[in-house]
C-alpha cells in the first residue's frame, strides 16, 4: 500500500495494536508518522509515542517485505498481512503460502543477516539502502 508516495506499513494498520494486544486494529489518518520512510497508522497519540519511542519493538520484519523473496530472487516485495509468521519476537510477512513454508523451514537464514547488495528495486523500499536489514 503507498500514500503520497510512501509505503504504508501494514496496510495502515496500527503496529502498536498488533504486538502489544495482539489485534489487527486500522489506524487513523490523524495519527501518522514515519520510520525509516514507512509510514505508520496509529490509533492515538499515545500509540503513536509509544512506537518512537522503541520502534523496533513494534515494527515488522523488513517492514512487512517478504524475506524469501528478498534473499532467493533479490526483489523487495511487500507481503500479505494474511500470511505471516513469528521468528525471535518479530513479525514476518510473505508474498505466498509457499515462501512462508520455506520461512519457517529455515528462519535463520533468510531472516538474519540480508544485505541490500544486489537488490532489484530498492528504491520503492527506503530502509533497503541500509546493509543491514533485520
Amino acid at each position: 500500500v503507498m500514500r503520497d508516495g510512501k509505503v504504508v506499513g501494514l496496510g495502515g494498520f496500527c503496529p502498536v495494536a498488533m504486538m502489544r494486544d495482539k489485534k489487527w486494529l486500522k489506524g487513523s489518518e490523524e495519527f501518522v508518522g514515519s520510520y525509516d520512510g514507512v509510514d505508520y497508522f496509529f490509533q492515538s497519540a499515545k500509540e503513536r509515542e509509544l512506537f518512537f519511542a522503541s520502534a523496533d519493538q513494534f515494527i515488522p520484519g523488513l517492514h512487512g517485505c517478504d524475506p524469501v523473496e528478498l534473499q532467493r530472487e533479490r526483489r523487495a516485495e511487500t507481503g500479505a498481512i494474511e500470511l505471516g509468521a513469528f521468528y525471535k519476537g518479530r513479525l514476518f510477512f510473505f508474498t505466498s503460502q509457499s515462501n512462508r513454508r520455506l520461512f519457517q523451514d529455515n528462519p535463520a537464514w533468510y531472516a538474519e543477516g540480508i544485505s541490500a547488495d544486489g537488490i532489484q528495486n530498492p528504491d520503492q523500499f527506503p530502509f533497503l539502502k541500509s546493509m543491514t536489514l533485520n
